[in-house]
């Protein structure tokens, strides 16, 4: 993010600064299947790349399929796919992605739970979501910033090609990249509040497409990064 691309970021702040800030969609996902901590993680796993809407819908699907994730974490990549539905976005990468990242807690947990996440460290909770088998940077720090509050932006595709068509960004420049930049730009106290705010604007439709504007979803490289297992 150069000098001019911060200076657009931050009048983009500043106006949604204006309007309130949105409550955490996560809060939606059914308490039968978990503790805050799986919870946020099944809405994350289910957000990235997608809406809120489609994420909210399919955790309603799961809570009619299954007793709870352990439940969720042996079920076939496929059947998790059935349940989230053909035209979900990369649904079978994600059913893999959910799959492996279930797991993965389960191996280091024996149950499905962050909880023991509190008694770490900010520095070691981020570095213990980031190893997790299966999973992306957008779904760790979504966790990392929404449960444990440790300073970092969760960035997808979704909020990349809203901030590339706001021209905060470069157009090409990987959520990845994205991440980095705007965790630099926003103070740590303001992350999640922001982040909110950013999240639901990007789902809106973010800015106006300016006429003969490339859309940046024609440069397909490395925004399919989220899908991606790690």
């Amino acid at each position: 993010m150069n000098e001019e691309h911060h200076l657009v970021f931050e009048k983009l702040i500043a106006e949604l600064e204006c309007e309130p800030v949105p409550a955490d969609p996560a809060t939606s996902i059914p308490e039968e299947l978990g503790d805050q901590t799986v919870r946020s993680l099944l809405y994350a796993l289910l957000r990235c790349d997608a809406t809120s809407a489609q994420a909210i819908n399919a955790a309603g699907r799961i809570k009619s399929a299954v007793v709870d994730l352990n439940e969720l974490r042996i079920a076939y990549p496929d059947e998790i796919a059935g349940l989230l539905g053909p035209r979900y976005p990369g649904v079978m990468a994600r059913a893999e992605r959910i799959r492996a990242v279930l797991c993965d807690v389960f191996n280091h947990e024996n149950e499905i739970s962050l909880a023991r996440l509190y008694e770490m460290n900010k520095r070691e909770a981020r570095t213990y979501l980031e190893s997790l088998v299966g999973i992306t940077p957008f779904v760790a720090h979504r966790v990392a910033l929404g449960v444990f509050q440790i300073h970092c932006v969760p960035v997808d595709s979704k909020l990349t090609e809203a901030l590339i068509d706001a021209e905060a960004l470069d157009e090409g420049t990987p959520p990845t990249d994205a991440a980095g930049s705007l965790e630099r730009a926003i103070r740590a106290t303001d992350s999640w509040d922001t982040f909110l705010q950013l999240e639901a604007w990007a789902e809106a439709g973010g800015p106006t497409k300016k006429p003969g504007r490339r859309s940046s979803k024609s440069s397909g490289d490395a925004r399919t990064s989220a899908t991606k297992g790690r």
